[in-house]
């Protein structure tokens, strides 16, 4: 029983939040090396590019931008309130990774 062992509880926890959170933007971080958007946005037809060239983004760039994925997250989302006080209408994520999300 959970409730009787704490220790148990707090590490399948823990394990949740990793597989729950984690793994999904570590595969989302793929798919942006990969296909250059993310699911989501590939249905809606954006794309996310390098924001001073408007070329693809790098292999680079998609692992900084899941890296700052990560800390937008991590601050409950806060990553995302920079997106309207910015010209470029970058979140946090974008800012790191110099990138910009765009119709196609």
């Amino acid at each position: 029983d959970l409730l009787l062992a704490p220790d148990a509880f707090a590490s399948t926890l823990v394990l949740w939040l990793l597989v729950g959170q984690c793994v999904p933007i570590l595969v989302t971080g793929v798919l942006w090396a990969v296909w250059g958007t993310s699911p989501g946005k590939r249905v809606l037809r954006l794309r996310i590019v390098d924001a001073d060239t408007g070329q693809p983004m790098t292999v680079r760039q998609a692992i900084l931008r899941t890296a700052g994925y990560v800390l937008t997250f991590a601050t409950c989302g806060a990553g995302f309130l920079w997106v309207p006080f910015n010209p470029r209408r970058q979140a946090l994520h974008d800012r790191i990774a110099n990138t910009v999300v765009i119709n196609e």
